[in-house]
Formats: C-alpha cells, structure tokens, sequence
C-alpha cells in the first residue's frame, strides 16, 4: 500500500504539472491571440479613415463612393474578417461593407465611430469592426496537449528512475542501521534479532533500525558521560581533604617524613589535575564548557608559553625557533587557548630530537599556529587515536625504539575540545623518520 500510494501521488503530481504547462501555454496563444486582435482592429481603423479622406480630397465630396468602396473592401490586405460603415457630416450613410456574416449592418452613431477629416474639417464618420478571434487556435490547442504529454511522461520517467535509486539507497541504509543495533545490542541479546520489518517498505524499516541503534547509543552515551561526571565528583572532596592534611604536615614537618610526604603532595596533585581535565572534557563534550571571552594578543601568549618551556626544553638540548610576521590579536577565552598552546608545544618538546619550529600567522579571519618537531614522527595507524582521551602514543627514543608515553593521555584530547569549543580546530601531520606537525586554527572572533 505504501508503494501504491507513493505511485499514485506521483501520478497526480505529474498530471498536474502537465495540466499547468498546458494552461501556461493556452493563456500565452489566447494573450497573443487577443493582442493580435487589437492590433488588427487599429490597422482596420487607420486604413479605412485614410481611405475615406483620400476619396474626399481626391472627389471634392462623396458622389460615387458607395460604388468605389463595394471595389476596393473585398481587396483589403489584413486576414481578419471585418465591416466596415461610413456616413456624412450630417449623419447620412454613404456606404457599407461586410466581409463575413457574423456582422450585422450598424447604423446610426456608435462608440466605434472615428471622424473623417479633411483640411482640419470633419467631412464624415467611419465605423469599423474587426472579427478576431478570442480563443487560442488549433496549433496552439495542440501544442499545449503535446506538451502536457510530454511534461507527465518526462516526470514519470524522472519518478521511476528517483524511485528506483531511494529503494536502493533505504535498502542499504536499512543493512547498515540494522547491522548498527545488532553490534550496539550485543552479542546473544535476543534483541538483537527482533528487527522484523518488511524490507519492501524501506523507509519504515529504517526508521525502526535507526530507532533501536538510537535508544542504545543514548544510553551507552548517558552512561559514559555519567561515569566521567561521577569519577570527578566522588574524587574531588577527598582530594580535597588530603591536599590539606598533607599540606599541613608539609608546614609542620610531621607527622609524616617529609620524602613521603612530598611524594604523596604530587600524587595528590596529579590525581586533581586528572579529576579537573575530566571535568573540562565532559563539559566541552557536551557543549556547556564556560567561556570568559576578551582580546587579547595572541603572539604575546605564544611567546610567554615558549619562555615557559624553554627551561624545559633546554634540559633536553632543543632549540624553539618563532616565526611570526606581526602582531596577531584574537577575540575568545584566553586560559583555555594557552592551554591548548601549553599541550600541543609540551607534546612537541617531548618528541623533538634538536628543534622545533613555532609559526603563528594571519590567514584571512583565521589564527594559524603551527608546531612542528624533528623526531621520529607518528606513525599512520596512530593517527586517528591521537585525539582520543587516555590515549598515550608510543614515543620514539633517539635510538628509534619504541616506548610508553608519559602523561595521562589527555593532552591532546583537551587541546582538541578547546579549539572545538571555539569553532576551531586541531590538524596534524606526520611523515615516519621526519617529525610532526600540529596545527590549531581558530577563527579571530568566535560567535
């Protein structure tokens, strides 16, 4: 029934597309057919008046022009039938003449009359009428039929070939929606085998398929973001606690050694760095990252993060090179961009091997900044990963081997999010044996 409906609703549009083209064309032949009318009942008018006035010129009067005019009517050029009246100054008829049996014979004055005039002096009056017709003729009645068969079998033709492609396409998208609920669903869950829809109704069974997958894929979402939510509110009050007892025992010196108690201080704070990037990520994941907006100098806070890790980078023998054309100033929320600036060059420093180029540029209403390191590079497998959180790459040592990665694996992840939050985002690229390249473009004024 679906089918047939969809077929039958084609089949009236195309009828009625047809009929409209065929109305379009009946109104164009009877405009021009009327406007064709007008303009032969103007000729008639002008041709006759002359004429008239040139019998009168060429006679000295009217004796003889009922005569003169039963000759020369029948011989007059234009198609359209007509008839033609004339009378005296005093209203006395000097001759008629029809050409076609529709007319009747008018006499007397009427509102078709046009003054005859000769030397600046009305001599006489002609009445003229032009027999046009009003309707469009038989080219243009069958030009608007074949037309309108042409239009309703071209839109059928386009309906079969649209119809064929969207079933091929709903079939498709059905497979893929069901396949989707059937891996979300898990394996061995009955659920899994419970999508029986028709297939000969594709778009209902893809709105059934995509309905399932989208039930778990909110759910398995909620959970995730709940369980990211939930680590950093059970852990930040306890974080809390011991910062400060620890805190204290560090002013006091007891009652703990104070070897321990440093070591458990900086475990602490690395436990509260963890719970605050989660935070961060879970609200930029779900769009409600709070954004304190200003202008500020962009190459300033490049410069001032450069200055900061150059100690760092100096203890590791790497030399950072800026390259920055002018001052660049931009318009969003300057602790989370430094962040992002502080992570993509911390990640550069330690993959470098002896350099790292800094560039910052304007491109159009765009912030470019580019870091790019010596190492190793990445390898293309690790690439779609690199932005995952608790993602840690393999770094290459100098002697090419491969290792763990320090860190928690957030790094990238918040830089990412950050640059999102502001409409922007994170490029990267990599050639094995050559070092990387990360970019991070970010619009000047971000809506």
């Amino acid at each position: 029934m679906p089918n047939l409906s969809r077929t039958a609703a084609a089949k009236l549009m195309g009828a009625a597309a047809a009929i409209t083209a065929a109305v379009i064309i009946l109104l164009i032949g009877w405009s021009l057919q009327v406007s064709g009318g007008r303009d032969a009942e103007e000729r008639l008018s002008l041709y006759w008046s002359r004429y008239a006035a040139l019998y009168y010129e060429n006679h000295g009067g009217w004796k003889g022009f009922a005569q003169e005019l039963e000759a020369d009517a029948p011989r007059y050029p234009d198609r359209w039938p007509f008839r033609i009246a004339f009378r005296d100054e005093q209203g006395n008829k000097l001759g008629s003449f029809v050409s076609h049996d529709g007319f009747k014979a008018v006499e007397g004055s009427t509102d078709r009359s046009k003054p005859i005039i000769v030397q600046g002096r009305i001599v006489g009056y002609s009445d003229s009428e032009s027999l046009s017709s009003q309707s469009p003729g038989l080219l243009v009645w069958l030009l608007a039929i074949a037309l309108a068969a042409a239009v309703f079998t071209l839109w059928m033709l386009w309906f079969s070939g649209f119809q064929r492609e969207f079933h091929r396409k709903m079939s498709r998208l059905y497979a893929l929606a069901q396949q989707l609920a059937e891996e979300h669903a898990g394996r061995g869950n009955p659920a899994s085998h419970a999508l029986s829809v028709d297939p000969a109704d594709p778009l209902s069974a893809v709105e059934h398929a995509l309905g399932r997958a989208q039930l778990r894929i909110n759910k398995l979402e909620t959970v995730r973001r709940t369980m990211v939510a939930d680590i950093a509110h059970e852990l930040r009050t306890p974080l809390s606690v011991m910062r400060t007892q620890l805190d204290n025992a560090l002013y006091a010196g007891e009652p703990l050694p104070l070897a321990k108690t440093s070591a458990l201080h900086d475990e602490t704070i690395r436990m509260s760095k963890l719970v605050r990037d989660l935070q961060e990520l879970a609200l930029a994941e779900t769009g409600h990252l709070p954004l304190e907006k200003q202008w500020f100098s962009f190459t300033e806070l490049v410069s001032s993060v450069v200055e900061m890790l150059s100690a760092e980078a100096e203890d590791r023998g790497i030399c950072i090179r800026i390259e920055s054309d002018s001052e660049i100033r931009m318009f969003a929320d300057q602790i989370r961009i430094r962040q992002a600036v502080v992570n993509l060059a911390g990640n550069a420093i330690r993959h470098a091997r002896q350099e790292i180029r800094v560039r910052i540029q304007l491109d159009s209403s765009r912030v470019v900044f580019e870091v790019t390191d010596d190492g190793w590079g990445i390898e293309e497998e690790e690439l779609p990963q690199l932005f995952d959180r608790f993602y840690r790459g393999k770094p290459i040592s100098s002697s090419g081997e491969n290792g763990r990665s320090s860190g928690l694996g957030l790094g990238l992840a918040i830089a990412k999010q950050y640059a999102e939050a502001h409409g922007g985002q994170i490029t990267v690229s990599s050639k094995w044996g050559e070092g990387a390249c990360f970019g991070l473009i970010l619009p000047v004024i971000a809506e």
